[in-house]
């Protein structure tokens, strides 16, 4: 698992859930109550970053979930079965990785990215709320829709209920 930063020597099942805790400075932001479910792997990190421990005396010496940078994105373990508030804090901190480049973003916007035929990005951005909102172009864009081009770190702006469709320039 030399990608991921971490190997596992160990596993244990969890006769209950398994309170977890964000490690320190970690930008995964755990809700109070996140928990571990059904079992534990022992992650035994090498070069990895350790997102969120076990609250407990025994398993408390490996990482719930670690992420590592490798290519153009990352590789991000989750040794264990998480509850639903972590499940939730660890798909919304995923989905605004920026591995795709565009960084944090407002709740209400989401951001799907893909590979064109041609081998350029496309990226389709959503606003679902009745409220207007903003991002930052991560790279040079190209709106699909006028041809427009947008320089990276331009605000676009997404009116409500508003999608926006761009290829990189």
């Amino acid at each position: 698992m030399a990608a991921a930063g971490v190997w596992y020597d160990e596993v244990g099942n969890l006769p209950a859930e398994l309170p977890l805790r964000a490690a320190p400075g970690s930008p995964l932001a755990l809700p109070e109550g996140g928990t571990a479910t059904h079992g534990v792997d022992g992650l035994t990190v090498v070069d990895a970053e350790v997102l969120a421990e076990y609250e407990h005396p025994h398993f408390g010496r490996w990482p719930a979930i670690t992420t590592r940078r490798h290519g153009a994105g990352h590789v991000t373990c989750v040794g264990t079965v998480p509850g639903r508030g972590t499940a939730r804090a660890l798909a919304e901190w995923l989905s605004s990785a920026p591995s795709s480049g565009w960084g944090t973003l407002p709740a209400s916007v989401t951001v799907t990215t893909g590979n064109c035929p041609d081998g350029r990005r496309a990226h389709v951005v959503h606003d679902w709320s009745w409220q207007e909102a903003a991002v930052r172009a991560p790279g040079d864009l190209t709106d699909v829709l006028d041809g427009s081009v947008i320089p990276v770190g331009t605000s676009v702006g997404l009116g409500a209920w508003d999608v926006r469709v761009f290829v990189t320039s």
